[in-house]
């Protein structure tokens, strides 16, 4: 139970906010979809806000992380199956998708998240740092440094 100097839950604000911060990367029915998951997470974890004063900013990252599954899950269903009118990869093509999903696994879940931003998201660098609130120096170097933990792991590839 909320404390009794804890204000209470609007819960309509906490499911704007949601859907506000859901649009940041996504569109329509998925846009919506995510922020109603969100809203759900917000309210079942309400007693793990440690910050009462800081609602909207705990309520916004739960969205957020929402919003990057969902895109996740999406990017992840699209690259898994060929279109039809995809060739298939060569037979002389060493990298298969299984090294680089492979690959990508060796990676922390920032690092994934980052990497799906950024290629399979095809957002820019400034707006990666815009979305995760960083300097975007920080998200360039982050950047690199995965390519090259990557550039590791498929380096018999080359």
């Amino acid at each position: 139970m909320a404390e009794p100097h804890d204000p209470p839950w609007d819960w309509a604000e906490v499911h704007a906010r949601c859907l506000r911060e859901a649009r940041r990367f996504l569109d329509g029915p998925d846009a919506e979809d995510a922020a109603q998951e969100a809203a759900i997470r917000a309210w079942s974890r309400r007693q793990s806000c440690r910050s009462p004063e800081a609602r909207d900013a705990w309520v916004s990252q739960i969205a957020r992380n929402e919003a990057l599954r969902v895109l996740a899950r999406r990017r992840e269903g699209a690259s898994l199956e060929l279109a039809e009118d995809e060739p298939a990869p060569p037979e002389s093509d060493p990298v298969t998708r299984l090294d680089v999903l492979a690959a990508l696994g060796e990676l922390s879940e920032s690092e994934r998240m980052l990497t799906a931003m950024r290629y399979f998201a095809d957002m820019s660098q400034p707006r990666i740092a815009e979305v995760l609130g960083m300097p975007e120096g920080t998200t360039r170097v982050q950047l690199h440094r995965v390519r090259g933990k990557l550039r590791t792991a498929l380096k018999g590839y080359e």
